[in-house]
């Protein structure tokens, strides 16, 4: 089992590591992630000699630490999520910098799942505002929890947008949005994908910007290929 400094580091890690590997592989048009290599993915010669191996987990491994962190370290809800926020909103930050993007407005699109990986989205949201970002939150099923209904606060009061329905067309999300942040689904994700999340996950695997996946790309089967993975 991993010690916690290991743990509260790896995202950082994972992520530096896989939007090199995005960028050398979008011009192939492969899928980093979900392509036949499997999660460790092909390389190009030299980014394998620049880059540190990287050790990556199962979700088997992934629900023991989290237990381990519950149980023996005594983490709260609470506080892995705000960890796994701000390690996610670093991480893209450093993947890609404000000054780096594309359009004049520093737009990004976070759509959010209906458990513990949306309730991450929130809080990635809530630190790209600060780091100089515009984010705009998709939330199309909010639990009736405390815990993320202020998370929710939280953005509201941070003027932070909340779209009332994922935009339809994948041509808006290019027009308007710089990258979008894809905090659906995690690794304890099971069964099949429901509505509304069916169609936003299609709408998401047409779009052209690239795609930052918190802790696994959303869908399985259906999953979506991110540019990056944010794997916390």
């Amino acid at each position: 089992m991993l010690g916690l400094r290991t743990l509260l580091g790896i995202g950082v890690l994972v992520t530096s590591h896989c939007a090199r590997r995005g960028r050398a592989l979008a011009h192939r048009g492969s899928c980093p992630v979900t392509s036949g290599s499997g999660a460790s993915g092909r390389f190009s010669s030299s980014s394998m000699e620049a880059a540190k191996p990287i050790r990556y987990l199962g979700q088997e491994e992934a629900q023991k630490i989290d237990e381990e962190l519950f149980t023996e370290y005594r983490f709260s809800v609470d506080q892995l999520m705000e960890l796994a926020g701000l390690s996610c909103a670093t991480a893209v930050a450093k993947a890609y910098p404000v000054s780096s993007l594309p359009k004049s407005r520093p737009s990004v699109l976070v759509v959010c799942g209906p458990g513990n990986n949306g309730g991450d989205g929130l809080v990635c949201a809530r630190h790209l505002k600060l780091f100089g970002y515009e984010p705009t939150i998709v939330y199309p099923k909010r639990p009736s929890k405390p815990l993320f209904e202020n998370l929710t606060v939280q953005c509201e009061k941070m003027d932070i947008l909340f779209l009332p329905e994922m935009p339809a067309e994948a041509d808006l999300i290019d027009e308007a949005y710089n990258l979008v942040i894809d905090a659906i689904f995690g690794f304890s994700f099971k069964g099949a994908v429901r509505e509304p999340f069916g169609s936003i996950l299609g709408t998401l695997k047409k779009v052209t910007v690239p795609i930052a996946s918190i802790d696994i790309p959303s869908g399985q089967s259906r999953a979506v290929c991110p540019s990056v993975c944010l794997s916390v």
